[in-house]
């Protein structure tokens, strides 16, 4: 067991001088674990028509007045600044404190060549927001070198950091969070190709989709019920029910997405929550209205006239598509980095794909659409013939249900030359989408009664022949239900081994579709290189072709807040600590790169047992002073905990006799423990 050193903890990836390590990872703990449960905010049209040209093409198309800056600037520490739609063409410094408030529809753009610096603090993070309802997000222009420290980029419509191509980007304790819901699809980060981005210790969440609109229900078609055309006339068709339109789609979330030729790096960092938006509900179809009852013969036409046809119900409106939730997708013809992409240390969890919505009724499930009866005959010398009854109304078919979301936690879709490395990750809580309900048809309507016959003195005249029934329309088909995984590989020509995991923890992969930690598209076969992997014993392993190395197939039984393994966890020291990369990004600050990735996910050591364990983060040895994060160090978080413990009477503080109470002894007992450390 390595001791416990008494001293200031090493905290986060990326290692400040006047950071709070403890601050940090709480933060990192209460963004991956918040859950959105706010409603998608209403928009005005004007926002939203600005918008709809852009949707999922990367950068959106402006609506306010541009604002252009030249030369260095400096936004000062503490400033607010306010702006509609600046575009920089030169160097800009935003300094610790700095709130920066962007107008509906515009957004910050860096051109070509320039430099972007965010020098945020634990303390003092800079803050991106809306003026309004609203804003398109930060683009980076080709050429452009950024770092951004402890900024929080929040309200973005559409994209919220576009990253042209030849840029070099840190992304260093932020995060993309509370995105501005409604438009499509949201993206946090969207790499070009030949650029680079190095993304530490940040986070990618809380994200929300909106719900798709449900279609309204259509009106009916005027109905002749009780009615009777004037005597010599033929009924009046029944109006028929208009049709009910496709519901709107839920929202697509992709945290990162990168492109061809990008190096990616990304440690200790955090995707989720991403909750993606259901699809609407389709409307029902309006009912038929019933065909008017002939009217009876005349003196010179003596025979009833015929009855009118009730008309068509309409088609209940398709649902919409559950909006897809991929965390990292990685796409484009061929990634020919000469780094391969690597996710270390990193947490996946709580992706959720959207539910797609029901199909709806046609005529809203019952119809009125009967033909009219035939009109009666004349009574005269002969009586006249009866009327033909009316044909019944076209039944129509139920809306088709719409599909459930697909969720991923990393969706590859591209060739690359180096596979992508996944090095001791967490991945918990992958879920796909439900496909709603199809909607139900109708029956077609009744037909319509042949009209009574007149009396005559020579001859009765005949009863008129009853019209047809309608034809009965069909129910909607059925949606597609969600496929989730935690790794999804569409890749043609790829190399072996076609992907690089080692380290990690997979578990909990629910869809109803095909669900499972790895799944391969049918196109071409990969090869898996897989060691000290631990995927949960209840998920399928691996969808399609291709082969894996042998995993280990248990519950992982982690901590859900800290994703610590509990005691007797499969992953306590399941890893090789020989895969884990080198610390290039020198994330403790101590200027040595030739060392293996020191620190976890909450920014304790690494390694603490005789290897290093499977997931992001390394379980705490026993060692009875050390109560808080990051553990393996004594500080003062640790004497505060005990302190609170001391103070609710929690049994765990009741160190020294007389037991059962709580007094200075177990204070000094606490005290005295802390001053020995841990062996």
């Amino acid at each position: 067991m390595k001791p416990c050193v008494h001293g200031p903890s090493r905290g986060s990836f990326l290692q400040q001088s006047d950071d709070d390590p403890r601050q940090q990872a709480a933060h990192q703990l209460e963004k991956s674990m918040h859950r959105p449960t706010r409603r998608p905010r209403a928009f005005s049209f004007p926002v939203i028509a600005g918008l709809a040209a852009g949707l999922g093409a990367g950068a959106m198309t402006p609506t306010a007045q541009a604002q252009s800056l030249e030369g260095d600037i400096v936004w000062p520490a503490g400033s607010v600044q306010e702006l509609s739609n600046p575009i920089i063409n030169g160097t800009l410094t935003i300094e610790a404190g700095v709130i920066v408030r962007i107008a509906s529809g515009g957004s910050l753009r860096i051109l070509e060549e320039g430099s972007i610096t965010v020098l945020g603090t634990a303390e003092e993070p800079v803050v991106f927001e809306s003026q309004g309802q609203g804003w398109f997000g930060i683009e980076l222009r080709n050429g452009v070198q950024g770092e951004f420290r402890h900024a929080h980029i929040t309200e973005v419509a559409g994209t919220a950091l576009l990253i042209a191509s030849e840029n070099s980007i840190r992304f260093v304790d932020s995060s993309v969070r509370d995105n501005t819901p409604g438009f499509g699809r949201f993206t946090a980060i969207n790499l070009s190709g030949d650029s680079s981005l190095v993304m530490i210790g940040s986070t990618i969440g809380p994200l929300v989709g909106q719900h798709g609109s449900d279609s309204p229900n259509r009106t009916n078609g005027f109905s002749y019920v009780g009615q009777t055309a004037d005597d010599g006339d033929t009924g009046r068709n029944g109006g028929n029910g208009g049709n009910a339109l496709r519901a709107g789609d839920g929202e697509d979330l992709i945290g990162l997405r990168g492109s061809i030729s990008s190096r990616i790096v990304v440690l200790g960092s955090t995707f989720g929550p991403m909750t993606a938006g259901n699809g609407g509900d389709g409307g029902d179809g309006g009912r038929g209205g019933a065909g008017e009852r002939g009217g009876e013969g005349t003196t010179f036409r003596i025979d009833g006239k015929r009855g009118g046809n009730g008309g068509s119900n309409g088609r209940g409106g398709d649902g919409g598509h559950g909006g897809d939730a991929i965390a990292v997708d990685l796409s484009g013809s061929v990634f020919d980095s000469i780094d391969a992409p690597l996710f270390a240390n990193t947490a996946f969890r709580n992706i959720a794909a959207g539910d797609g919505g029901d199909g709806g009724r046609a005529a809203g499930g019952f119809s009125v659409n009967n033909g009219g009866a035939g009109g009666r005959g004349v009574t005269g010398v002969e009586g006249g013939e009866g009327g033909v009854g009316g044909k019944g109304g076209y039944g129509n078919s139920g809306g088709d249900a719409g599909d459930g979301g697909e969720a991923r936690a990393i969706r590859i879709d591209a060739e690359f030359i180096s596979p992508p490395r996944l090095i001791n990750n967490t991945f918990l809580l992958v879920t796909a989408g439900e496909d709603g309900v199809a909607g139900a048809r109708t029956s077609g309507g009744p037909r319509g009664p042949g009209g009574s016959p007149g009396q005559g003195l020579i001859s009765d005249g005949d009863s008129g022949p009853n019209g047809s029934n309608g034809s009965a329309g069909s129910d909607g088909v059925p949606g597609d239900p969600g496929d989730g995984s935690m790794v999804f590989l569409e890749v043609f020509g790829a190399t072996t081994p076609g992907l690089v995991s080692a380290n990690n923890i997979y578990a909990a992969v629910d869809a109803p579709g095909n669900a499972s930690a790895f799944e391969v598209s049918m196109f071409a076969p990969i090869d898996i290189d897989s060691t000290g992997d631990l995927v949960a014993e209840d998920d399928v392993l691996l969808i399609g072709p291709g082969t894996i190395a042998s995993v280990t197939r248990a519950n992982p039984r982690l901590n859900a807040t800290t994703l610590v393994p509990r005691d007797s966890s499969a992953a306590i020291d399941l890893g090789d600590a020989s895969l884990l990369p080198m610390d290039t990004e020198d994330i403790d600050g101590d200027g040595d790169t030739g060392e293996t990735l020191p620190l976890d996910f909450l920014g304790g050591a690494r390694v603490r047992g005789a290897s290093v364990d499977a997931g992001a983060v390394e379980t705490v040895p026993a060692c009875e002073p050390d109560l808080a994060a990051p553990f393996g160090v004594l500080d003062v978080f640790d004497v505060i905990e005990f302190l609170g413990r001391f103070d609710a009477q929690d049994p765990a503080a009741d160190l020294a006799s007389p037991s059962g109470t709580f007094d200075i002894f177990d204070v000094l007992g606490y005290l005295a423990a802390f001053d020995l450390g841990c062996d």
